[in-house]
């Protein structure tokens, strides 16, 4: 792969979102000539800069690295949309967050989902039961 391929992506992600090098650097605390340096050299930035880079403008890394499309444009919008609404939680939200999800999908493995109730059939049952 020719890095220099992943830079033409990346330009033409800021170019379609109105977005800045100088922008993401100072959001994601990053130094601008390091990532510049990566731009003229045409080596690839580290996994992180990659990684925050998809997350904030909603692409994949095999788009950027390899030029391959999503596999589902929606679900990355949708992806990245949901991201960005967590971000006016604090971390320590953000942490019972992920634990409540994580029990939830433990529940849900221990007790599998069951047909619903038919509550008509139900009632007809309990029409036969005698109680004492």
């Amino acid at each position: 792969m020719g890095t220099h391929q992943f830079y033409k992506r990346i330009a033409s992600v800021f170019r379609e979102r109105g977005a800045s090098r100088s922008a993401f650097c100072r959001k994601y605390g990053y130094a601008y000539n390091t990532l510049q340096a990566y731009w003229n050299t045409d080596k690839l930035p580290h996994g992180n800069v990659i990684h925050d880079l998809c997350l904030e403008y909603g692409v994949s890394a095999d788009f950027l690295l390899f030029g391959k499309p999503a596999q589902n444009p929606k679900l990355s919008g949708k992806l990245h949309e949901f991201l960005s609404t967590l971000s006016i939680y604090s971390d320590d939200q953000l942490g019972e967050l992920l634990g409540a999800t994580r029990m939830y999908i433990i529940a849900k493995q221990i007790v599998p989902d069951r047909p619903p109730i038919d509550y008509e059939d139900e009632e007809q049952g309990k029409q036969g039961v005698e109680r004492t």
